[in-house]
């Protein structure tokens, strides 16, 4: 496996900090990792209480807030149905689909690294 230097070239030494600080910003938050993390291992879209039920005891604030966060960073879609009361969905796009196997390689790091 190549190094990561060789895979981002001359962009490791001087754009390197700052691709990994955004990055990171994207999953930082106390809720950002375990919301992406719900609407990944659900397979499905999740409605709003079903998302909040999942990630308790987030608020319903905090959980709006996220989810505009995590919807204006292109890693999750929020569909409305015309129903009444209207029914809205967030799912992850391709993108957010895309982030999982480094959660999942941090939390696989996490674990191997724990102090004893």
């Amino acid at each position: 496996m190549e190094s990561t230097s060789r895979l981002l070239g001359d962009a490791c030494t001087e754009q390197c900090p700052e691709l990994v600080r955004d990055a990171l910003a994207l999953i930082s938050g106390k809720w950002a990792a375990p919301i992406y993390i719900a609407l990944h291992c659900a397979e499905k879209p999740l409605r709003y209480a079903e998302l909040q039920r999942l990630v308790a005891p987030i608020t319903p604030k905090e959980l709006a807030k996220q989810l505009r966060l995590l919807e204006s960073a292109g890693l999750l879609v929020r569909t409305v149905h015309p129903t009444i009361p209207p029914s809205v969905e967030y799912a992850l796009t391709d993108r957010g689909q895309s982030l999982y196997s480094t959660i999942e390689s941090l939390a696989k790091w996490s674990l191997d690294n724990k102090a004893p």
